[in-house]
């Protein structure tokens, strides 16, 4: 006879648990993959990389973000999931690292996942700064990490 677990459930937990880990082994391995079969070519692995996240975050939108050869400045090579309007700056964006208040900015600085979970709420929302009103009012986004 089976029971019916509830999600609370020591075992239930285990098994969403054991699920998710298979779940990232599996995107590991989907990235792996494609440096492998693409090397020197970072669109294809970006673009891989993006699908897993959005896949295991269950999130509707992500953007790569890294540092620019110059190493003074944060560019975005690669996004998924935005509208063409805002996917189309992205690739001019560029913002200095020194002094920025920018989530994804300070999650580098800092070396930490940084987690808002209302942007609206933001100082940097607040003052209007361009990028983070077009997040919210353009791509309904209210929720980064």
């Amino acid at each position: 006879m089976q029971i019916p677990l509830n999600k609370t459930h020591p075992v239930a937990k285990s098994v969403q648990k054991a699920q998710n880990a298979e779940a990232a082994l599996a995107a590991t391995r989907e990235i792996l993959n494609a440096i492998s079969a693409h090397r020197g070519d970072e669109a294809p692995v970006f673009d891989v990389i993006l699908e897993n996240a959005c896949r295991l975050c269950n999130a509707p939108m992500a953007w790569i973000a890294v540092v620019d050869t110059d190493g003074d400045h944060i560019v975005i090579p690669a996004s998924r999931g935005a509208s063409e309007k805002f996917a189309a700056g992205l690739p001019e964006f560029r913002e200095r690292i020194a002094g920025s208040q920018l989530t994804a900015v300070r999650a580098m600085v800092e070396r930490r996942v940084i987690r808002e979970d209302d942007i609206v709420e933001s100082d940097l929302y607040r003052q209007r700064q361009p990028n983070r009103v077009s997040m919210v009012e353009n791509e309904g986004i209210r929720s980064i990490a």
